[in-house]
């Protein structure tokens, strides 16, 4: 197999990991507006106010932080390990990179994925739709922005 193959392989299953993610938080949405439309959790208001401000300063400060950490793993400052012995890369320089790729995207998506839950616990501590939708869909516009290309 070639290194061609290879890179092939490893975006296709970024790919599925992408689709995986993605359509955990679709198919949550899809559990509470339909199955569990009509439950809350009884939280004091001064709690809920409180905890959502905690909440929105978190997800700001994980969307920063994404990015940074990320392209520091890219760039190499941050270690990675590389793949366990393969023969499917011609060098050990190519086998590092394709790690930094892949741990990239799996950081990145861990992060967004973090903030579209913090959207979850919104919809359950609140009687309002507006921030589960709206930390839902910046977490999937985070995914779409970070989405596994063969061009990075």
């Amino acid at each position: 197999m070639n290194d061609e193959n290879m890179f092939d392989k490893i975006h296709r299953n970024a790919i599925i990991i992408a689709g995986a993610f993605m359509g955990a938080f679709l198919i949550m949405a899809f559990v509470f507006e339909i199955v569990l439309k009509d439950l809350h959790l009884e939280v004091q208001p001064s709690i809920q106010t409180t905890l959502q401000y905690v909440l929105f300063v978190v997800a700001l400060l994980e969307a920063i932080s994404m990015v940074i950490v990320k392209n520091l793993i890219l760039s190499g400052r941050i270690k990675t390990k590389p793949f366990p012995n393969s023969q499917e890369f011609t060098s050990e320089n190519e086998k590092i990179g394709m790690q930094r790729l892949f741990t990239a995207f799996i950081f990145a998506y861990a992060i967004a994925s973090s903030i579209g839950i913090y959207g979850f616990l919104f919809r359950l501590i609140g009687k309002e739709n507006s921030l589960f939708y709206a930390f839902l869909g910046i977490s999937l516009i985070l995914m779409a922005i970070h989405f596994p290309r063969k061009d990075n």
